[in-house]
């Protein structure tokens, strides 16, 4: 989707002929909106992807010690 917005841009630029701040106002826009859910992807991946620190630094379970707390996004 990043693409496309930065596609419409260029569509809006050179085809259309508009202006640089009109075509520039409504691509960023649709950019910010597209980044949202990019960033949003993103971060699900991570959450999903992402393993215990005990099984990360090959350590026993018994002698970790997890400090703070765990928040779900």
């Amino acid at each position: 989707m990043l693409l496309t917005s930065g596609l419409l841009f260029i569509a809006m630029r050179d085809i259309w002929g508009w202006r640089l701040l009109k075509s520039g106002v409504i691509a960023g826009a649709f950019i910010c909106i597209d980044s949202a859910f990019f960033l949003a992807s993103m971060f699900g991946l991570m959450e999903r992807k992402s393993m215990h620190v005990s099984d990360f630094f090959l350590l026993p379970k018994d002698r970790v010690i997890l400090i703070g707390r765990q928040a779900a996004i």
